[in-house]
């Protein structure tokens, strides 16, 4: 009876130990996950850090990994296995920062062990009690990686995640006023946001996919206004812009200074620039809007006479919205040979613009807006009328026609960094107060 007693007590106690250990290693990662995400990962990016990127789900890390060609690789192999928000940091060379948990600090390991750099074991070396990991990769140089705080770094420069244990609350990115003003006005709804600095100042955007076309929409501080100004008022692709036409809601817009789009035979009757509107995230047809410079009756009659040669029937006049605004319906033929669409094209003539998509909803809801209201744009914006008439300026000033150009413009050297996804950029500048709105359109 003894024995069986003594036996009972030692399982009972092996139970009770096995209970405790188990308990404080759920304590140990509960406290681990519990400071992942009590981290803001800003605190741990440097003051002096010059562009971040921060991928705000997973489904959009493939579109900007590929921003960054020596971490794609590690990017699609860790994207499914880390804590959103993703920072890529650009330093020296371009830096992954994210939170994990302690399981997910595991996965990582195995990732980088067994899947990416296989081949040797990492190197270890440790500055300031946080263990660095050196993996040889087939470049002849090395991915450096850390896990510190709940975060996991890395990329194929040491110095920054030296930078990173050196960082606090008193030399972080967020020591800056204009930041943490300009932090205020990103939105995690979207793809990305991101935040660049040069010599001018800070610039922050919130960055939407849509197409394989990457949009813009920012603003930058106070510092860098006048010198931006004058940088566009001096560039040659310098226009006015016609605020009366812009729908609101508007998502976006792009400008295009230099060409119309349409057929050789048209482009003479109309002046550019050619307006792209996107108001529907639903139906996503663009709006595109061209000012005539002829008689609007001489367009639609050199229309008719092709829609003829190619269907042997006009343009139909039975189409009438809004009690008195008349929309045509081309052909494919005719959309492809003076649009350059494949779907028949909706138009209509519109205070002297020639307005066309390929949705006719989405036409009807615009003519509406500018039915409605003629007024500008900028007077029925929101800030306006915040801030008063005489603090609006809207000035769209130029079209970038070849990124790899760019260079390292004090003003628009970030948009080097989309060169090898990108050809083209439109930038729209709107000055509001003291701050300035930025509307970037990049696109092939």
């Amino acid at each position: 009876m003894t024995v069986h007693k003594y036996l009972k007590i030692g399982i009972v106690g092996l139970f009770v130990i096995l209970i405790l250990v188990i308990g404080i290693i759920m304590l140990r990662r509960l406290s681990h996950d519990k400071q992942v995400f009590g981290e803001d990962l800003y605190m741990y990016i440097p003051q002096e850090t010059p562009a971040l990127i921060q991928i705000n789900k997973a489904k959009d890390a493939d579109f900007f990994g590929h921003l960054f060609p020596e971490l794609d690789k590690v990017l699609v192999a860790i994207k499914s296995k880390i804590t959103y928000p993703l920072l890529i940091v650009k330093d020296e060379s371009p830096y992954i920062v994210t939170r994990v948990t302690f399981e997910q600090e595991k996965l990582i390991k195995t990732v980088l062990d067994k899947d990416l750099f296989g081949a040797f074991p990492p190197k270890k070396r440790v500055y300031k009690g946080v263990n660095i990991f050196f993996y040889p990769s087939v470049n002849n140089d090395f991915f450096v990686c850390m896990f510190y705080n709940g975060i996991f770094a890395g990329g194929f420069n040491y110095n920054f995640l030296e930078k990173i244990i050196d960082t606090d609350s008193t030399n972080s990115i967020l020591n800056h006023k204009d930041i943490n003003d300009l932090i205020k006005e990103m939105n995690t709804n979207y793809s990305a946001n991101m935040i660049f600095r040069s010599d001018s100042g800070f610039q922050a955007f919130n960055a939407a996919v849509e197409n394989q076309r990457l949009q813009l929409s920012g603003y930058i501080n106070s510092d860098s206004i006048d010198s931006i100004w004058e940088c566009s008022n001096k560039h040659n692709d310098s226009v006015s812009v016609d605020c009366s036409i812009f729908p609101d809601p508007l998502l976006s817009y792009s400008i295009n200074y230099k060409e119309s789009s349409l057929s050789k035979d048209f482009v003479c009757f109309f002046d550019p620039p050619l307006y792209g509107f996107c108001i529907d995230t639903v139906k996503r047809a663009p709006i595109y809007v061209l000012k005539y410079n002829t008689d609007r009756f001489d367009i639609f009659e050199k229309l008719n006479r092709l829609e003829l040669s190619y269907i042997q029937r006009k343009l139909s006049t039975k189409d009438i919205v809004l009690n008195r605004q008349h929309i045509y319906t081309t052909s494919v033929n005719l959309a492809k040979e003076v649009f350059g669409k494949d779907i028949p094209v909706v138009l209509t003539f519109n205070k002297g613009y020639l307005i066309f998509t390929t949705n006719r909803d989405v036409l009807i809801d615009y003519l509406k807006v500018i039915d409605n209201s003629q007024k500008n744009y900028a007077e029925d914006n929101e800030l306006k009328n915040e801030i008063g008439d005489e603090d609006f300026t809207v000035q769209s000033f130029y079209h970038i026609n070849d990124l790899s150009q760019v260079g390292n413009d004090v003003h628009l050297g970030y948009l080097s960094l989309f060169k090898y996804s990108f050809k083209t950029a439109s930038i729209t500048n709107t000055r509001i107060a003291d701050r300035q709105k930025v509307d970037i359109i990049l696109n092939n």
